[in-house]
């Protein structure tokens, strides 16, 4: 437990510390299965300790059964399945991201990147096979053999990826590969189908499993377009935000703190004036709000009943350039009632920083499909009272084209960015008390030094061209940081998921489409396990432990 921490302490008097090999009894008393009967996680009662992690569980007749990965005391310990460490080390696809459909001269074309994972350099090259099928359980397991099509598939049509087996990548990261497919016309009530294929060095193919792959069918011309936002005085719109910012603190050593909260915000905005330079005075007026998950959503309610009605005519005012850029956000709290006002502030915060992100940075020009534009979004991350750091998003957007959809030109913009740190933007770890000289830099207040800050955003957006109103917009990032304090090092991630949906014409509701956006990450886990119900119980007998292992 705690790896090499408990040879220093105990290998002060001796010159070699000599151990053995731990064996302590282990119960597996439930899985965790994903949706389609995967099993995600193995829970296991009794022999790890914190520090554990990475430990190996093994059966009576020395099969790794499953790797300790997390746990919430010494009482609920949870292991993955080993069969996720035997695809890792066989190298596998980890993610894909499709990009937005164009058609040109009446052929629709998709690319698609990849990011595989191969730490053993066990595949030489990867194709992908894709078909139109039926929905079916949306999931296939890998074979090791060429797959049989089933009822309903279309032919398959395979495609090579551009991937460099011998590239040298940093320890964790993965090799990029990408293609491009011609895209067959779907069905109604019929899905796309994709399944990775993988030479090995030694000419052995192998094929991963096959997955529905969510991708918006609607392809785009290669139109120009003239992107920024044209306010109208007078003009209000209503505008549905769902946003979940989670936050995770650990030192190396120790228990993990997790804090985070995903919300939905019913909102109306309303162009009070416009300035000559396009400049907009906006009002947003809070109609509704409600924590996405239910037992966090019925707390709120029963913590702070009547009140949370009362916060629902909250007003904050800004402006809102013709590039859609927020500029100094204020908030009225005078119809809130004054013990929650710090409650609804943070709130607010939120909001404001969900629709920053969104905001696109629209150009103002006319744009040719495939131009690009730049802008760096600052970001506030807030832990508590204990942490409160800047970061910047650099965020790329690119012009995909325009298409007609219910009768409105319609522009698709793409967006990928890094995240950095602001240079001096350091933060003190806890608060400054009240008559403490912050400019001396001691004590345990004292600025401490952000390293390491990095992560990365991706995102998309439908924009009707005619008043340059995103419809539809999402965002999904994540970043990690360290923050050496007290002889130790504590590590900070974050993650954000941010979706926007607006109506475009006042007074006609918002339209939930169900479109999906393109440049959202696809994930590729492992089909581990089976539905069937007798997976649910620990092994009994060597049979059965033989026979589960050999599944």
């Amino acid at each position: 437990p705690l790896g090499s921490t408990v040879a220093k302490v105990f290998s002060n008097d001796v010159h070699t510390l000599e151990t053995t090999v731990k064996v302590r009894q282990t119960t597996v008393n439930g899985r965790l299965p994903r949706p389609n009967g995967s099993i995600k996680y193995v829970q296991i009662e009794g022999g790890a300790s914190p520090g554990n992690s990475g430990s190996m569980i093994i059966d009576s007749l020395g099969n790794v059964r499953s790797v300790l990965v997390a746990g919430i005391n010494a009482q609920i310990v949870f292991s993955i399945p080993s069969e996720y460490v035997v695809y890792l080390l066989e190298g596998r696809m980890l993610n894909l991201v499709p990009s937005q459909p164009i058609e040109t001269d009446g052929v629709v074309r998709q690319q698609i990147a990849a990011w595989i994972s191969d730490p053993m350099k066990r595949i030489k090259s990867v194709a992908l096979e894709m078909w139109v099928g039926e929905p079916g359980k949306r999931i296939r397991p890998g074979v090791t053999s060429p797959p049989s099509p089933v009822h309903g598939d279309s032919p398959r049509q395979t495609v090579e990826m551009t991937y460099n087996a011998t590239a040298e990548v940093p320890v964790g990261a993965s090799r990029e590969a990408k293609t491009e497919w011609k895209m067959p016309e779907v069905p109604d009530g019929h899905v796309v189908w994709l399944q990775p294929r993988y030479t090995t060095p030694d000419g052995k193919v192998r094929w991963g499993e096959a997955i529905v792959m969510d991708t918006t069918t609607l392809s785009v011309q290669r139109k120009p377009a003239t992107l920024s936002v044209k306010h109208k005085a007078g003009e209000s719109h209503k505008l549905r935000l769902e946003s979940h910012i989670g936050i995770a603190a650990a030192p190396e050593h120790g228990e993990l703190h997790l804090q985070g909260l995903g919300v939905n915000f019913d909102l109306t905005e309303k162009t009070n004036s416009v300035q000559p330079d396009g400049t907009a005075k906006i009002q947003l007026t809070y109609n509704n709000m409600r924590a996405i998950d239910a037992d966090t959503d019925f707390q709120f309610q029963t913590m702070y009943k009547g009140m949370l009605e009362t916060a629902k005519g909250m007003v904050a005012e800004m402006q809102v350039s013709k590039r859609g850029l927020i500029k100094s956000p204020k908030l009225s709290m005078k119809n809130v009632p004054v013990v929650i006002r710090t409650f609804m502030e943070r709130f607010n915060i939120q909001t404001v920083q969900s629709l920053e992100a969104l905001s696109l940075a629209l150009p103002d020009r006319e744009l040719k499909p495939g131009d690009t534009w730049q802008h760096d979004q600052n970001y506030t991350v807030a832990f508590g009272r204990q942490l409160i750091e800047n970061a910047l998003f650099k965020t790329t957007y690119r012009f995909a084209g325009t298409r007609l959809r219910e009768g409105r030109e319609e522009a698709v913009i793409e967006f990928d960015g890094k995240i950095v740190r602001v240079e001096g933007s350091e933060a003190p770890l806890f608060p400054p008390e009240e008559g403490q000289d912050k400019g001396k830099g001691k004590g345990k207040n004292a600025p401490l030094r952000i390293r390491g800050m990095h992560g990365e955003v991706r995102g998309a957006a439908f924009v009707d061209v005619a008043t340059g109103l995103a419809s539809h917009a999402r965002t999904a990032g994540t970043l990690e940081f360290e923050v050496p304090h007290v002889g130790q090092v504590l590590k900070f991630g974050a993650a954000l998921r941010i979706e926007l949906q607006r109506e475009v014409v006042p007074n006609s509701g918002i339209k939930t489409t169900k479109m999906t956006l393109p440049n959202q990450e696809v994930l590729l886990n492992p089909f581990v396990g089976s539905p069937d119900h007798k997976l649910t119980l620990a092994p009994s007998t060597n049979n059965e432990q033989k026979a589960t292992t050999d599944r």
